[in-house]
């Protein structure tokens, strides 16, 4: 692919701002009641931007990722037309009208700009400080979260804030727990490039956030963060980190010593989140999981897609795969993992990163519909951005 200038700076720096901000924090409900308004508004300022970066001169990705993002829609539209239901949901259409325009969009040539930087640094400081809050219980925190944020259903935040899991704007710790570990990779990637050793405790306190959160996600994330971590520190030989890790394992034996039944509630409240029959894999995918019926009625009817039709019998968004092939059966699960695929190899500079990337939203769309989540849809191109400065500094 042919590479032109960077488009220029002011109106990238705002686009991406935009991205971020409205992405991370744009509310979802109103005085606590779930509004399908402020979906429509955040769906159509998207919607516009990714407008804006199709028509600025750039072109799209290519012919493939035009067929992709075609497919789509076409396949649910034809499956809409042949469900075998007759109750539709038409707002379960938008944001795979959003998918489909943002898998044709090209982000390769748009500078990560000093502004930007800057507001990512805010944005980082503002989730550390929020999650801190309400691991700590402040209730004007956990109020306005639940005045402004509630999502998926009523009683959700309320419960999340209760137990003290700091979900921030996405309302689900599977959701949160996701998107903590992207913060998490970006400022790990920041660190590894030497834009700063400021992105290190930054990473680590997104690796706290994770452990508050106690789901299975967040475990499953929290490991591979700190696997990452380990790896690139034995093969860049730090002893400063050698002596961080080595006072570290001190501590945790004077814990030991000090409290020896601390570990038996930890290991017990692991064993309860890998096993739980309301969260997690089995939760999802065994014979009583929120998925069965999903499970029976692609056994029965594989090629028979429900396109945007309704049944309360069949349950959608706690796993891609699944909710895909229930909607548009495998031509649809072709069009959007093919097409997230080419967006990524299509965008970004480090084809380990575009894989890398491909297996971590791929690995958490196992347990939630994610590349149609509005705040995914938001992010995403932001995420691209940014590991593109970083490369591009890196080489400059």
């Amino acid at each position: 692919m042919p590479r032109g200038r960077a488009f220029p700076s002011r109106p990238a720096t705002a686009l991406a701002a935009v991205l971020l901000l409205a992405g991370l924090y744009f509310p979802t409900a109103r005085n606590q009641t779930i509004s399908v308004e402020l979906l429509l508004t955040a769906g159509t300022v998207l919607l516009a931007t990714l407008t804006l970066l199709l028509v600025r001169g750039r072109g799209t990705l290519g012919g493939a990722s035009m067929v992709a993002s075609a497919a789509i829609v076409v396949t649910l539209l034809a499956a809409t037309l042949f469900s075998p239901f007759t109750e539709i949901t038409y707002g379960a259409s938008m944001p795979y009208a959003l998918l489909a325009v943002l898998r044709m969009v090209r982000l390769d040539d748009i500078p990560l700009t000093a502004t930007a930087e800057r507001l990512f640094t805010a944005v980082n400081l503002t989730n550390l400080t929020v999650g801190v809050l309400i691991v700590a219980r402040v209730p004007e925190v956990c109020e306005f979260l639940i005045q402004h944020y509630s999502n998926h259903y009523p009683e959700l935040v309320p419960y999340m804030l209760e137990e003290a899991k700091p979900v921030l704007t996405f309302g689900s710790h599977s959701i949160a727990g996701f998107f903590f570990y992207l913060f998490f990779y970006l400022n790990f990637e920041a660190f590894r490039a030497g834009r700063g050793r400021r992105h290190l405790p930054v990473a680590l306190g997104y690796i706290g956030l994770l452990l508050c959160l106690n789901s299975f996600t967040a475990y499953l994330s929290a490991a591979v963060a700190a696997g990452q971590l380990v790896l690139h520190f034995q093969l860049h030989r730090s002893m400063v980190m050698a002596l961080v890790a080595s006072l570290a394992l001190l501590g945790v034996g004077a814990v030991f010593a000090l409290e020896p039944d601390w570990i038996d509630p930890l290991m017990q409240g692991l064993d309860e989140v890998m096993s739980s029959d309301s969260n997690g894999f089995v939760g999802r995918y065994s014979s009583s999981g929120a998925l069965a019926a999903n499970l029976d009625f692609l056994a029965a009817h594989p090629f028979s897609p429900v396109g945007m039709g309704f049944s309360n019998q069949l349950f959608y968004g706690d796993s891609g795969p699944i909710e895909h092939l229930t909607r548009g059966s495998f031509p649809l699960l072709a069009a959007i993992y093919g097409g997230f695929y080419l967006f990524l190899r299509g965008n970004l500079k480090s084809l380990r990163q575009a894989h890398f990337l491909y297996a971590a939203y791929f690995g958490f769309e196992i347990g939630y519909s994610n590349l149609n989540y509005m705040r995914t849809l938001y992010f995403l191109p932001f995420v691209v951005i940014y590991l593109n400065g970083l490369a591009r500094r890196a080489h400059a």
